[in-house]
């Protein structure tokens, strides 16, 4: 009977080393799987929205600087272009009188 106790021991002892190094391999497995998967989904994530919102903020800030330059450039061609129209017909109609 004692034996039996002594085997009882033993098999529990070894049965609860083994359960702890099991207990702790897939802790190790399920941290690291978990770790691996929620870096990528953040990292996925925060890319798609970085890139959007750097797409839409270069997209508007180049788009309002090309409507300045092209309204600046225009204003200033078209300015020019009357003023020499006008003036050239201004000198016909002088000329006339």
């Amino acid at each position: 009977m004692l034996i039996t106790q002594i085997y009882i021991i033993l098999y529990n002892l070894i049965l609860f080393y083994y359960l702890k190094a099991l207990y702790k391999a897939l802790y190790k497995a399920l941290y690291k799987a978990l770790y691996k998967a929620l870096y990528k989904a953040l990292h996925k994530a925060l890319y798609k929205a970085l890139h959007k919102a750097l797409y839409k903020a270069l997209y508007k800030a180049l788009h309002k600087a090309l409507h300045k330059a092209l309204h600046k450039a225009l204003h200033k061609a078209l300015h020019k272009a009357l003023h020499k129209a006008l003036l050239k017909a201004l000198l016909r109609f002088l000329k006339l009188y």
